[in-house]
């Protein structure tokens, strides 16, 4: 409802064919709007379809920081071993 009353406002100023889209707008809201759950769903779909990436990528991300930690580790324990 708040983009159809926000089209009726602005959606008029959009030159050359903001008075033509503003009108198509409204009216496919006002008939129920455009059903997209198919597209949704389909992407949905894709975007589960690739775990292996997923894990690689954390697997990555683990990595990363374990390097640096495992340098802290390494000084505090030499500074801790010369006390």
């Amino acid at each position: 409802m708040a983009t159809a009353l926000l089209s009726m406002v602005v959606g008029w100023w959009g030159i050359p064919w903001g008075i033509f889209f503003t009108i198509q707008t409204l009216y496919t809201n006002c008939m129920g709007g455009k059903d997209v759950t198919s597209e949704m769903l389909n992407s949905v779909m894709a975007q589960a379809q690739k775990p292996q990436s997923d894990i690689l990528l954390w697997l990555l991300r683990i990595f990363v920081l374990l390097i640096p930690l495992s340098i802290f580790a390494a000084i505090a324990g030499a500074e801790h071993s010369s006390r």
